[in-house]
């Protein structure tokens, strides 16, 4: 029974005009990039995907840093910088 409640305040369905906010809880965060929340957290053990900011007891992650961190995913060839490409 408390799963379902957690499920249903942690994880409300979005709809496609329903913006995300900026910060993320894990499971939202997770669901976000697309994965699940135990792959999430492997990603944030080994760097894949950023660790959370932790205020009052709660953890969020940055939506725009977990945009970073998937364009890193996808374009791993963009990481360098033409400055880098020059010497």
């Amino acid at each position: 029974m408390s799963g379902d409640l957690l499920t249903k305040s942690a994880r409300r369905p979005r709809t496609k005009r329903e913006a995300w906010p900026r910060g993320l809880r894990r499971l939202d965060a997770a669901d976000y990039v697309g994965v699940s929340p135990s792959q999430f957290d492997k990603w944030v053990d080994d760097g894949t995907m950023p660790k959370p900011t932790k205020k009052g007891g709660i953890a969020l992650w940055d939506r725009h840093a977990l945009d970073d961190a998937m364009d890193r995913l996808f374009y791993p060839e963009a990481d360098q910088s033409e400055w880098d490409n020059a010497f």
